[in-house]
């Protein structure tokens, strides 16, 4: 028997982060846009009614309603929500499920409100397992199946207390999954996870060098600091990706690194949102267990070669005349494998990398030039595959046999 909702529904949230330990605020460390502007809103604790996972579910309260009674008012900025009894949404009308798509699509929303969707079951399991600090705010699981299911994967990857531990689980209809995942054909999709992107391993820089457009001026002693921070969570391995635009290349190139232990990512001017669904879907998820550094600029190179011991090797189709001899028979692969501190800096494929790479510091230029050696006819590489390529052959000496 259906009892009817009440009128008003109220909003429940803690009153502290779990992951506010980790985003030093104020003059120190800042991490990313994300930390830098309000926090996301948090998990609603009071939410998820005791008992077994049927027991939360088959609540009697449901979203069926197309209009705004089952939001909180407020403005049409912030996240509608679900008053605790709703366990259930059926309408692609629900102004929640608009905010989520909306969420989806939109690289700004991402960056104001510190969140994004991850779709689809086997990514989220893995970066349970990856990234303990994940917050999810919100599971959307297909059916009370796939909430157990999701339910044990959480207890069983994450530790006791751990933010995953506290989220809310909502069951949705065919059509709102299809809604919330972005694709054509959603059948075998069963759950999508409402994740925070405020971890202290993203970090972001300003497009003009010396002002952060996010909450005011940002001195570039703030930039420095910021960039320290990311460099030892690198491990002398970088990748500078320099207006990389397509979603599936960015993704790719991710996961590559991932795989490959390449743990710091730089993402110069004219990049594309790593934290969008294309990506995230290309890269299962990648750009949450790296360190990544969004909005980067020219100057934080100079500085990783000047103050941080980096050596800039950028990848081209052949190598440039003057180039040294002793490097022309492989492209300069073996000497850059022996630099100690290495970052390698990709560009787009219809410009290759941009003439920055080349420009005078103290003598020398910026980046020394790399290439792959092709003896087929093909003139050049996509670029997630030459940056793979690359990212395998320059990777330092290491004891895979044990």
């Amino acid at each position: 028997r259906m009892i009817p909702l009440p009128l008003q529904l109220r909003s429940f949230r803690p009153s502290s982060s779990p992951l506010q330990s980790c985003i030093t605020h104020g003059s120190e460390l800042k991490s990313c846009p994300y930390s830098q502007r309000r926090p996301h809103p948090q998990p609603v604790v009071g939410g998820r009614a005791p008992g077994s996972t049927q027991e939360r579910l088959a609540r009697t309260c449901t979203a069926h309603s197309n209009d705004t009674s089952h939001a909180a008012t407020g403005p049409t900025t912030s996240r509608p929500e679900l008053a605790p009894t709703v366990q259930e949404l059926t309408s692609v009308r629900n102004p929640l499920v608009k905010w989520l798509t909306k969420l989806r699509d939109s690289p700004k929303m991402r960056e104001r409100e510190a969140a994004t969707l991850l779709v689809g079951r086997e990514v989220v399991c893995e970066l349970l397992e990856d990234v303990p600090s994940l917050r999810v705010r919100t599971f959307f699981v297909k059916d009370e199946l796939a909430a157990e299911d999701i339910e044990r994967e959480v207890e069983k990857c994450t530790p006791t207390g751990s933010p995953a531990r506290s989220s809310r689980y909502i069951m949705v209809s065919s059509a709102v999954m299809e809604k919330l995942s972005g694709v054509e054909n959603a059948q075998g999709i069963t759950v999508i996870a409402e994740v925070s992107l405020a971890l202290e391993t993203i970090f972001s820089g300003s497009p003009d060098d010396d002002r952060a457009r996010i909450d005011g001026p940002i001195d570039w002693e703030v930039h420095k600091r910021n960039l320290s921070a990311w460099v030892e969570m690198t491990e002398g391995r970088a990748l500078i990706l320099d207006r990389v635009q397509d979603p599936g290349n960015m993704g790719t190139l991710l996961r590559t690194a991932a795989a490959f232990g390449w743990r710091g990512v730089l993402l110069l001017e004219g990049c594309c949102d790593p934290f969008g669904d294309k990506a995230l879907r290309a890269g299962r998820g990648s750009a949450l267990k790296l360190a990544i550094f969004s909005r980067a600029t020219w100057r934080m190179v100079e500085e990783l070669k000047l103050s941080h011991g980096f050596r800039c090797v950028a990848a081209v189709p052949a190598l440039p005349q003057g180039t040294p001899a002793e490097r022309r028979h492989d492209g300069g692969i073996a000497w850059a494998a022996q630099q100690r501190n290495l970052c390698i800096i990709m560009g787009s494929e219809g410009q290759g990398v941009s003439d920055e790479a080349w420009r005078d510091v103290k003598g020398e230029g910026l980046c020394d030039a790399v290439a792959i050696p092709m003896s087929g006819q093909m003139e050049s590489l996509n670029v997630a595959v030459a940056g793979g390529v690359l990212m395998y052959l320059l990777n330092p000496p290491r004891n895979t046999m044990g």
